[in-house]
């Protein structure tokens, strides 16, 4: 990708977010939002790309039966559906309405976006396999991969991600949402 680099950087007080001082603060408060629509997006890029993975290994035929008849692609396929599935499961969570801060948002949009990263990456490259060489078109999976890649970096490190969701483990682990 790139970095950016500051050096001797000042903004005027008017460009401050928030109160002087408070910056970091009013950008954790936010940051919540972000992690939830990341974890919102994997889960619909997963839902899709083993949408479209589906029909297309129902459309290839080999010795007298679809590619999706293959039990080795079958178990492949389904652990990726169940991963997917976990995925929306927490998203449904995390948009309950009533669950604002119990547990602590942070902790939860922390745990949806880092299992957005992880299942997004492993959708998609399951995927990518299992549509060989289809996946290396222009706009195949193998491109999307790359670019999935990079959503386990924006908006927090899966390594931070995780960081926090330790920090409230407790909370998490006592929530029982039935």
């Amino acid at each position: 990708m790139g970095s950016l680099r500051f050096e001797s950087v000042r903004l005027s007080p008017d460009r401050l977010p928030g109160r002087p001082g408070r910056g970091l603060a009013a950008f954790t408060r936010r940051i919540g939002t972000d992690r939830l629509a990341s974890g919102l997006w994997a889960n619909a890029v997963s839902r899709r790309v083993l949408a479209q993975t589906r029909a297309g290994l129902g459309d290839r035929s080999y010795l007298g039966r679809t590619q999706f008849q293959d039990p080795a692609v079958r178990q492949e396929f389904a652990a990726a559906v169940i991963r997917q599935q976990a995925l929306q499961a927490l998203c449904a969570r995390a948009c309950a309405p009533g669950t604002a801060g119990i547990p602590p948002v942070p902790a939860l949009t922390a745990a949806l976006k880092a299992a957005g990263a992880a299942t997004v990456d492993h959708v998609v490259r399951t995927c990518a396999r299992l549509q060989g060489a289809d996946a290396f078109r222009t706009k195949g999976l193998h491109r999307l991969a790359a670019e999935a890649a990079m959503f386990g970096v924006a908006g927090g490190t899966t390594r931070v991600l995780r960081d926090t969701v330790a920090d409230h483990a407790d909370a998490l682990l006592d929530d029982v949402p039935w």
